[in-house]
């Protein structure tokens, strides 16, 4: 099953206070809709899934608000289409390995999008971003000393 497209449709971000003493951000992914989508190549037509999310980093208490909407093109077979269809309109869910990829794939696209827009309002990046440790480590020509994270 294999992503066609991933796309934004909507970016919205904005700090609302002062920094509070102590903040806590969450980030969220979700579905909010799935529908059939039909894909043209050339003459040939191939059935597809388009899925609707939304993404949130809230910054708690009320301090910075970024969101996202967005969509998921999704390529397949028709009997896996007919049952991705039928299981969201019936529970709002769709089978878990097509969960996963789905989710996976709008984390990993907003992530970096929040990164980039929490630098632009002087947020705290909303993604634990990997830390330095710095330890002196003896060279091997005695020259100085060599600092390695």
């Amino acid at each position: 099953m294999p992503i066609i497209g991933i796309g934004l449709t909507k970016i919205s971000a904005e700090r609302t206070a002062m920094m509070p003493q102590k903040l806590n951000i969450t980030n969220n992914v979700s579905l909010i809709n799935v529908d059939k989508h039909d894909l043209s190549f050339g003459a040939s037509k191939q059935e597809g899934v388009k899925c609707n999310f939304e993404f949130a980093s809230k910054y708690e208490p009320d301090f910075a608000l970024i969101k996202m909407n967005g969509e998921i093109i999704l390529m397949e077979d028709p009997k896996k289409v007919k049952t991705i269809i039928e299981m969201w309109k019936k529970d709002k869910t769709i089978p878990p390995d097509t969960m996963t990829q789905v989710l996976g794939a709008a984390l990993s696209k907003c992530s970096i999008q929040s990164i980039i827009l929490s630098q632009d309002l002087n947020l705290p990046s909303p993604v634990p971003l990997p830390k330095i440790d710095v330890k002196p480590e003896e060279s091997k020509d005695k020259k100085g000393k060599n600092y390695i994270g």
